[in-house]
């Protein structure tokens, strides 16, 4: 079975639905384009996609139908909720929570214990510090830090 990428129709044959087993067992259908690396004790939600070459550190847990760009890494034990997507070549630390359908853009980097809210935007380039709160909604645009 094959699926298409939020934005680029074109790359659609990279992407793969395949059948993943979380730690407790339970199977969920996500979506992985090759080289993506998966750590021990990572729960995957159904209609997760998880994007080439992308890391996903021990304990991590990903949202349903949350996505995750290729190249991007991300942490242990870091909870990235339903519909949030992270852009490639994004780097978010460990400890950290994004909000559902927060976004994060490409080459962002999130610090260790950061709490991004729901439906906030982090934008390209953009560098959040250790234990920063961006509240719901908020926007932080290219060239900006918190």
């Amino acid at each position: 079975m094959k699926a298409t990428t939020y934005t680029d129709p074109e790359r659609i044959q990279h992407w793969e639905a395949t059948t993943y087993t979380n730690p407790d067992g339970t199977r969920s259908e996500i979506f992985l384009e090759g080289g993506a690396r998966i750590g021990p004790m990572v729960f995957l939600e159904s209609g997760a996609w998880i994007g080439r070459g992308a890391v996903i550190g021990r304990g991590a847990w990903i949202g349903r139908g949350a996505g995750i760009g290729g190249g991007a890494v991300i942490g242990y034990n870091v909870e990235i909720l339903a519909g949030a997507w992270i852009g490639g070549g994004a780097v978010i630390g460990a400890g950290v929570c994004v909000g559902r359908y927060a976004v994060i853009e490409f080459e962002a980097r999130i610090g260790f214990g950061a709490l991004i809210g729901a439906k906030a935007v982090i934008g390209e380039g953009v560098r959040i510090d250790d234990y920063a709160e961006v509240g719901v909604g908020c926007e932080l645009l290219a060239g900006s830090t918190a």
